[in-house]
């Protein structure tokens, strides 16, 4: 009897190591979503959807955009990985986002974030200092966005194609389970606006937004 039960708790262990390593495979190729801080199901349906992660960023799933349902995944970073973009420095705003189901999605999708004021150098305009960046495929990129300095926010937009002959150059949810980084990121190169930079007129003058135009 003794033998026995030895004998079934090795069995028993035998099988739960075998079962832990099968889903240590499964976790390597579809991606261990427990990581994420959020995990919400989007369903289809004719109203705007808002998924919030703290203050600091939404994602914003138009009415209509989803002809099925899509599950979404976000988590934010410490810092942004292998950022090498010249004369920019990241932010700490850095969003981990993954999509499953993303071939469903016929409108652009909506991210709000946070910036942060306090690296615009004084007397210079926002536009000229910051610029957001997404991460797919080990590639970081500009992003399409639009900044809101009342309220020290960008709005990201996304976009997905639904087939191939269609891609365009912010098409950058093109897989069934995307995922991108998006961070803020501040140019190095600019200075803070002192009395050498007003014109005439006694206004301030950001001349980093100008064009010359011939002669």
């Amino acid at each position: 009897m003794k033998n026995s039960t030895i004998f079934l708790v090795l069995i028993a262990s035998v099988f739960c190591i075998s079962l832990m390593s099968s889903c240590d495979e499964i976790d390597k190729l579809v991606g261990n979503d427990k990581d994420y801080d959020i995990d919400k199901k989007i369903q289809v349906g004719q109203d705007d959807q808002v998924i919030t992660a703290g203050d600091d960023f939404q994602i914003i799933i138009p009415g209509g955009a989803t002809n099925s349902d899509i599950q979404v995944f976000v988590k934010k970073e410490d810092t942004a990985p292998n950022f090498l973009v010249q004369d920019y420095k990241s932010g700490s705003n850095v969003y981990k986002v993954k999509i499953n189901g993303v071939s469903a999605i016929e409108a652009p999708l909506k991210f709000v974030m946070s910036y942060d004021k306090g690296k615009i150098p004084v007397g210079r305009m926002t536009s000229s200092t910051l610029k957001v960046f997404a991460r797919t495929n080990n590639i970081w990129k500009a992003a399409d966005y639009i900044i809101n300095d009342e309220a020290s926010k960008v709005t990201v937009s996304l976009s997905g194609s639904l087939t191939p002959k269609i891609i365009k150059d912010n098409d950058i949810l093109m897989s069934d389970a995307a995922e991108v980084i998006l961070c803020d990121a501040y140019n190095l190169t600019l200075e803070p606006l002192d009395n050498s930079d007003k014109c005439d007129c006694g206004w301030q003058v950001d001349y980093s937004v100008l064009t010359k135009n011939s002669g």
